[in-house]
């Protein structure tokens, strides 16, 4: 009966301190420039993850252009190329087993593929199987492209305003440590700067 109470009292005072921390309070981001510190009023920015989400879905690539993310476009595009060319090439492979397989089963001599003609049936089925299944994963593929894209989108119109001046960092650097009996060890040294 005791921990029952206990996980109540427990799950009581977290739930409190989970209402406290929710408060509605004004929102508002801090921008940055040259020494000089400026709030804006979320209301006023006119950047939106909506937009940018709904640009990205209609045509992939739009939301990053929207972001001003130029660069990301053609990897988005190269994406769906590289991915449009395999569902192709494994989509001609797999008609091209699975119709020799069907002429064998009809015992249709004249749509024999000659190229085909030193392989056994298991061969030509296995051969079939592998295509559509890769045939099917790149279509997957694809599909990840495209949420990868509006997600990718969504998050980069977030970030639109975060400050990444040279203020923020962290360097990683090589560094030789002396130990107490005289040796020297090779480590790494990391530096935050904000």
């Amino acid at each position: 009966m005791f921990p029952k109470k206990l996980c109540f009292v427990i799950f009581f005072f977290l739930t409190f301190l989970n209402a406290r921390a929710q408060q509605n309070v004004a929102d508002s981001t801090v921008i940055v420039k040259s020494s000089t510190v400026v709030e804006v009023d979320s209301g006023t920015l006119k950047h939106s993850p909506r937009k940018a989400t709904i640009y990205s879905a209609l045509v992939p690539g739009l939301g990053q252009v929207y972001n001003k993310k130029y660069w990301k476009v053609p990897i988005v595009y190269a994406g769906f190329a590289l991915t449009g060319y395999f569902i192709h090439y494994n989509n001609v492979r797999y008609h091209k087993y699975n119709n020799e397989l069907i002429a064998r089963a009809n015992g249709d001599t004249a749509s024999f593929n000659s190229s085909l003609t030193r392989l056994d049936d298991a061969s030509i089925k296995s051969a079939s199987d592998d295509f559509r299944r890769y045939r099917d994963l790149d279509i997957i593929l694809t599909a990840l492209i495209y949420v990868l894209n509006i997600v990718d989108a969504h998050v980069d119109a977030h970030l639109f305003y975060f400050n990444v001046d040279d203020n923020l960092s962290l360097r990683i650097t090589p560094k030789l440590q002396k130990l107490d009996n005289q040796a020297v060890v090779p480590n790494l040294s990391l530096k935050f700067s904000f």
